[in-house]
């Protein structure tokens, strides 16, 4: 019986997991559909509703987003945040660009063994900062 239980229970967070990324995937679809049109505002909504399920792309998307101020406000702050979400799912992309925001002191306190550290761990993946 507690082995059913068990088996029932792992079944069901496993459900919700596929549910979840299957919504990610749709909402980073959506948000693509207005990259495309330039809607850099409604593109900006369904990639945060991605990223909040951890689409490691639409995070990273947002990191661009609010670095460059395209469709929300500039704000280095948020974007450091969302880089570093992409960066800790082993995000190539995401990694170098947090380590130039560690290094230049934009939206995180400038730190030299951080920058060093997210430049490696991107360069490990052949993405070095030109």
């Amino acid at each position: 019986m507690k082995n059913t239980i068990r088996l029932l229970a792992g079944l069901l967070l496993f459900c919700g997991a596929l549910q979840a990324a299957e919504d990610a995937e749709s909402y980073y679809n959506k948000a693509k559909e207005f990259d495309k049109n330039s809607d850099y505002q409604q593109a900006v909504v369904w990639h945060e509703k991605a990223a909040e399920l951890d689409h490691v792309e639409s995070q990273y998307i947002l990191g661009i987003s609010y670095y460059r101020g395209e469709g929300v406000e500039k704000d280095w702050v948020k974007s450091a945040y969302w880089y570093k979400r992409a960066a800790e799912q082993g995000h190539a992309d995401a990694q170098d660009a947090l380590g130039s925001m560690y290094e230049k002191g934009e939206g995180v306190a400038k730190n030299s063994d951080q920058a060093h550290f997210w430049y490696r761990k991107a360069a490990e993946q052949s993405q070095v900062n030109p």
